[in-house]
């Protein structure tokens, strides 16, 4: 066999340089559009949900919350978290089911507030593969807020008026009365209506010159039970009485 050009065997070595580098080329531009293709073109994902469950929470007793959520597409099942507020959250319970979607959260703290979360999974390959989290939703168990502010109205001899603030959920608030701070308070009426977001009441059965203290408890009916919230701080008034008659004639003129 004859001596291949030099010349010849030049223009073959540039050829085979450019073939290398156009073949390089289009590896990395597979490489990048695969990168960039969507996941459900390669059937299903291995990553993760694209949706994510939208949660609310109600209150259903007093020690009890019952959160519910929307379902997710190709979910197995949902994993249910709770946490207090400021605290992190903590599984409580792997709903192993699609189509449970909603969990009563029942022994809970009385009057306490918790947040839940929510996130589905699903089996990719024998693999168990999450989705998103929902955003956290509040869920009271009783009525945890406070009464606040109880003030004077006025009082005569016959009756003693005050307000008091209430700025949680309620249907109405109980009024208690006793003759001493730290004696039994007995249940004398409820309040419903509110006045400009203020609640007010009346006791108009007292006795001129004698001392009441009082504490007022809100409470709600939560599809049919009946949930209690805390009891206000005592609250303390008198019935002002007219002078004595004799003391009175001594004085006028």
């Amino acid at each position: 066999m004859g001596t291949v050009p030099a010349a010849t065997q030049t223009t073959m070595t540039f050829k085979k340089i450019v073939m290398k580098k156009k073949l390089l080329m289009i590896m990395m531009a597979l490489a990048i559009t695969f990168a960039l293709m969507p996941q459900s073109a390669f059937g299903a994902s291995a990553v993760s949900f694209s949706s994510r469950p939208v949660i609310k929470a109600e209150t259903t007793g007093q020690r009890t919350a019952k959160v519910s959520w929307t379902k997710v597409k190709g979910a197995a099942g949902y994993e249910f978290y709770r946490g207090l507020p400021g605290k992190s959250f903590v599984k409580v319970k792997t709903l192993k089911s699609p189509s449970s979607l909603s969990y009563m959260d029942r022994g809970r703290k009385s009057n306490t507030t918790y947040y839940y979360r929510v996130k589905a999974y699903k089996f990719v390959k024998g693999k168990k593969v999450y989705g998103r989290y929902s955003w956290s939703a509040r869920g009271d168990a009783g009525l945890p807020q406070d009464v606040k502010n109880l003030w004077l109205e006025g009082s005569g001899e016959k009756d003693i008026g005050f307000y008091w603030n209430y700025a949680g959920k309620a249907d109405g608030c109980y009024v208690y009365r006793s003759e001493s701070e730290d004696g039994d308070f007995s249940l004398i009426d409820r309040v419903t209506p509110r006045e400009d977001g203020y609640w007010h009441y009346v006791d108009d059965a007292v006795q001129s010159g004698k001392n009441y203290f009082y504490r007022v408890q809100p409470f709600a009916d939560c599809k049919g039970t009946l949930v209690k919230g805390r009891m206000s701080k005592v609250f303390a008034a008198s019935a002002i009485y007219n002078l004595p008659v004799q003391w009175e004639s001594q004085h006028v003129r």
